[in-house]
């Protein structure tokens, strides 16, 4: 998941309408930080912030509600009055007119792959510098995967879980930022790299362990191990490119 709270961010959620006459499903934003900060404005920041959600993510499928859904909301203060105007694109089945549990998992299957895809485009212009995410040589679905990647690494909550199982030195080439920096800089500090292949977690809840699916590397070795065929394994990564080198500078 890309969101960890529902107050805040964008998720995939099911509104039912107010007099039960249908029901949507949304790619919606969290409204109560929007509350919070913008107060009175805080719906017509929430149209704002749709808008240009959808203008990254560029055309969609005629089926698809873009904008504002309608959920018969009686109070203007409610809740439901601000995911109407949060939602960022839905579908709708009428009350009667449910569609059978294949279309229903399809339809959220679709949700899902646009909400991943719409992750990588969220996260991009803001977090990844320029220099990072420049692999110009790269076709367009391999820079799709790397994006995914690099925005798993970008977990939080993961990335500190395995810094702190693996002692904070890099795994490929053993460099110490403490050691080399010292404490006041360098403690703590290291990058949290990704192992699992993203094939292997497509469709699927994602839970990782910060141990098992993840490796610590300087700057320097992830970086590269991102450019090279060794992204799933520091081991191999680490004997050709450090380790030879290593030897072949002797």
């Amino acid at each position: 998941m890309i969101t960890e709270t529902a107050q805040d961010g964008y998720y995939i959620v099911y509104l039912v309408k107010e007099n039960f006459s249908g029901v949507y499903i949304s790619l919606n934003q969290g409204v109560t930080t929007v509350r919070n900060l913008y107060g009175a404005d805080a719906k017509e920041a929430l149209r704002v912030r749709a808008a240009d959600f959808l203008a990254r993510l560029g055309n969609l499928p005629g089926f698809y509600t873009v904008g504002p859904i309608n959920l018969s909301v009686e109070s203007s203060s409610s809740l439901g009055a601000f995911y109407q105007e949060g939602s960022i694109c839905a579908k709708y089945y009428a009350r009667g007119e449910i569609p059978s549990d294949d279309v229903l998992e399809s339809d959220l299957k679709e949700f899902m792959d646009l909400y991943m895809i719409f992750s990588t485009k969220e996260l991009l212009p803001s977090v990844v510098s320029v220099e990072e995410d420049d692999e110009t040589d790269l076709q367009a679905e391999d820079l799709r995967t790397l994006r995914e990647h690099k925005r798993i690494e970008r977990n939080r909550k993961l990335a500190e879980k395995a810094k702190k199982k693996h002692d904070y030195i890099c795994q490929a080439c053993g460099f110490d930022f403490e050691m080399h920096y010292g404490n006041e800089i360098g403690s703590g500090f290291i990058e949290a790299h990704h192992l699992t292949p993203l094939k292997e977690l497509k469709g699927q809840k994602i839970t990782l362990d910060a141990k098992k699916d993840f490796a610590v590397l300087c700057a320097n070795c992830h970086r590269m191990i991102h450019r090279s065929e060794f992204v799933s394994s520091v081991d191999d990564f680490r004997a050709k490119y450090v380790v030879k080198r290593e030897s072949e500078q002797r």
